[in-house]
């Protein structure tokens, strides 16, 4: 897009309107030194002809690109990373890896546990933080799975 960043008045087209947000958006994108993956065709340009709906699907692909990357300390990549684990019959502990190691201990972590299905088993996830590192740490779950927890996960995240 070529085309300043405004400040909207209410007296642009509803056009211009769609490309000044967006524009602003990648601005934030770029900004805080976050990579735009050239190959998600919605991390492209909003066109006056684009649908209502394809108009509205690029900018909340805009924003969950920067939701997802961006830190409190600048710049993008590893300040925000999630994930998860399988669950495993009768294992207790998992080993959680963050996917690039942090350049400082993360200082935010956070779990939950998704069942397959209501067998009824119930998890919680606590982190043992004498074990937490730029690389990873270690999770424990409130009970032992049994084979009815087999296609659940731990879901995690981290941030520094």
């Amino acid at each position: 897009m070529s085309y300043p960043l405004i400040n909207l008045t209410g007296f642009e087209s509803e056009g211009t309107k769609w490309q000044v947000l967006q524009a602003w958006i990648r601005l934030a994108v770029v900004n805080a030194g976050i990579s735009i993956p050239m190959s998600d065709p919605l991390l492209s340009d909003i066109n006056l002809g684009d649908s209502e709906g394809t108009k509205w699907a690029k900018l909340q692909r805009w924003f969950a690109l920067l939701a997802n990357n961006i830190s409190s300390g600048g710049g993008g990549g590893t300040a925000l990373q999630k994930g998860n684990v399988a669950l495993v019959s009768g294992q207790q502990s998992y080993a959680i890896i963050f996917t690039t190691p942090f350049a400082a201990t993360p200082t935010f972590l956070t779990g939950s546990v998704q069942m397959p299905n209501s067998s009824g088993e119930s998890f919680d996830v606590v982190f043992d933080l004498s074990t937490l590192t730029t690389s990873g740490v270690t999770a424990y779950l409130s009970g032992v799975p049994t084979g009815a927890s087999t296609g659940g996960y731990i879901n995690w995240g981290a941030a520094a």
